[in-house]
């Protein structure tokens, strides 16, 4: 199940079916009274028939109500306003997906700012929205034999909110609850799985397959952000876990932007900026294309090497990057030339501090 965020106007939004709030015949959600008022007050003719129980989570469903865009809406009773907690959150919530599941829509919209709890915010409704659905929707039959064809389920649900842009915390959150649920759904289809399937290398190989595609470089991240060193079936899991979610949710740079900022270029020296300044004396900002290339050099185990004791490996890998710096920008190469590894520290900047260069020691 697909989950996104978005501002629609209720009456206009095209989708299988709107999903909205009501306290009671009278006491409308907000966007469920601006739904009424483009429907000509269908909405609440509607409830004054008594056809929506008095119970929190009970829904009615309309179809082809005039002056909305949605095929079908699904009317979902809170409670009482004053009332109106967490558990009737999730009694509301999971009255709505139980409704969903027998609809055959293939899509919904969700008012989730009607939804959310007085106290809480709408990130806390977000998260929680995408959490009790996925919840709901759970489906274990992998070791049902002669299955029938699975019914049309729903495949994608829009949280929407009227009048007012989407914020940048309830975009958070909604990736974090998707990230979580995928990490909750994986566990318990291990749990169901029984002990002759799910052995420590059908794990590796779950872990395997999530990994697959995730770059070295974010698996590194993965491990120096949230994870031990220790080498086990379940620390190799949960970093599979992390980077798959990683590479799904961010992009490249900003990836590549985190790595560098927390990677451990000796003992004790994390990140870019203490790199420079450790090694050669001077900002990040402030070093030469050859330094910088020598220190991207030692990735993805800058632990293991020196840049001022230049192997013979990181030699050819800073000559490459250099080549392909070069041919980036399109400039003729210049590298290649039997000194072309050694570093001379420069003097820093009077614009910072950094701490003086450490000596200079030759090739061997």
């Amino acid at each position: 199940m697909q989950f996104s965020i978005r501002t629609l106007a209720p009456e206009k939004t095209k989708t299988g079916c709107l999903v909205l709030a009501v306290h009671d015949a009278e006491n409308l959600a907000r966007e469920a009274r601006t739904a009424d008022k483009a429907a000509a007050g269908a909405l609440r003719r509607a409830l004054a028939g008594g056809d929506l129980p008095e119970k929190t989570g009970s829904t009615l469903l309309l179809r082809g109500v005039p002056g909305l865009a949605a095929e079908r809406v699904l009317l979902v009773r809170l409670g009482e306003r004053a009332k109106y907690d967490v558990t009737a959150f999730r009694d509301a919530l999971r009255g709505a997906a139980t409704a969903l599941k027998g609809l055959g829509a293939k899509d919904a919209a969700l008012s989730v700012a009607d939804f959310a709890v007085g106290g809480r915010g709408l990130p806390w409704a977000v998260r929680n929205a995408v959490l009790g659905l996925r919840d709901a929707f759970y489906r274990f039959d992998q070791l049902k034999t002669g299955k029938k064809p699975a019914a049309p389920m729903l495949s994608s649900v829009t949280l929407a909110i009227a009048g007012a842009p989407v914020t940048l915390q309830a975009q958070a959150a909604l990736k974090e609850a998707v990230a979580t649920a995928d990490g909750i759904d994986l566990a318990r289809t291990l749990g169901n799985l029984p002990p002759n399937i799910c052995t420590p290398a059908y794990l590796a190989d779950e872990a395997g397959k999530l990994a697959r595609g995730g770059s070295t470089l974010t698996q590194q991240l993965a491990k120096n952000l949230y994870l031990s060193s220790h080498k086990t079936f379940l620390r190799k899991a949960e970093e599979a876990l992390i980077t798959y979610a990683l590479e799904r949710d961010l992009t490249k740079k900003r990836i590549l932007e985190l790595y560098l900022n927390v990677v451990e270029w000796g003992k004790g020296v994390y990140g870019a900026e203490a790199a420079a300044r450790h090694h050669f004396g001077k900002h990040a900002a402030d070093l030469s294309e050859e330094e910088a290339a020598l220190l991207a050099a030692m990735l993805p185990s800058p632990r293991t090497y020196d840049p001022l004791k230049v192997t013979r490996y990181l030699a050819v890998r800073q000559q490459q990057i250099l080549r392909l710096m070069d041919e980036r920008q399109g400039r003729p190469s210049l590298t290649g030339n039997k000194d072309g590894t050694r570093i001379v520290p420069r003097q820093a900047k009077e614009n910072g501090t950094p701490p003086a260069p450490r000596p200079v020691r030759d090739k061997k």
